[in-house]
């Protein structure tokens, strides 16, 4: 749908609140597994790695989807988590419960601009001047 649709920027003014967050609920799951995972290999402190690892384990072993949703969104994990600062994981930081709609268009814009995204990856520049020549020859 993301891909088929008039135009990236049609998907992005068009879907608000409630429904953006709906349509991109299993990405947003999959970004918050993969930052604890991140965390909990980045971290040398024994019980951090254990109450994250938990938090991980909770959510994952979660039965029904009201379960999955309450452990993904629990208010005391959350909290504990911006204690740490989010131990410098910008990515944690979008997936707290109050960022829902921003994270959501993040994963749109990272899906629909995918291979644009990855150009620009593999082509960085490795100058200044060489980046300031391409926009030049882009602009004629």
């Amino acid at each position: 749908m993301l891909k088929t649709s008039p135009g990236p920027h049609h998907v992005l003014n068009h879907l608000r609140g409630q429904t953006l967050v709906d349509l991109t609920q299993v990405l947003r799951e999959q970004v918050i597994e993969e930052g604890l995972k991140r965390l909990a290999l980045r971290t040398d402190q024994v019980d951090t790695r254990e109450w994250i690892t938990g938090w991980f384990d909770r959510i994952a072993t979660a039965t029904t989807k009201q379960q999955r949703a309450a452990l993904l969104n629990s208010k005391e994990d959350w909290s504990k988590l911006g204690k740490m600062k989010y131990r410098g994981l910008e990515v944690l930081r979008l997936c707290h419960p109050t960022q829902q709609e921003k994270l959501s268009r993040y994963i749109i814009c990272a899906v629909v601009y995918e291979e644009e995204l990855q150009t620009f990856r593999s082509r960085e520049p490795k100058s200044q001047t060489a980046c300031t020549r391409r926009l030049k020859i882009s602009v004629r």
